[in-house]
């Protein structure tokens, strides 16, 4: 199932087949700890594997990687930066960190 969905993924973006390619070996393996590509499934690698697959996808359909939430908390910390850097203290008061 999952080689005949994202195979349709495949040569669409460059950047993205080698990420692909490494999913398909561990779809590859009935045990995929067993795979050459076993340590993408350790927990520290699972997001960023995840993160990858779900960018080809979307870029494939070519929608946004990244949702308006994600992009509005990153514009909002590089603005209270800016301003930290240009009147530090003025935006002491709030901190967009704090609510991730």
């Amino acid at each position: 199932f999952g080689k005949q969905q994202l195979s349709q993924f495949l040569g669409k973006r460059k950047e993205f087949d080698d990420q692909l390619s490494d999913v398909f070996s561990l779809l590859a393996f009935s045990d995929p700890s067993q795979s050459e590509k076993s340590s993408l499934l350790e927990i520290r690698r699972r997001e960023p594997v995840a993160a990858a697959l779900n960018g080809a996808i979307l870029a494939a359909q070519n929608q946004s990687r990244s949702s308006a939430l994600e992009r509005i908390v990153s514009h909002t910390i590089v603005a209270q930066e800016a301003c930290a850097a240009v009147a530090p203290g003025a935006s002491s008061l709030v901190c967009a960190k704090d609510f991730l």
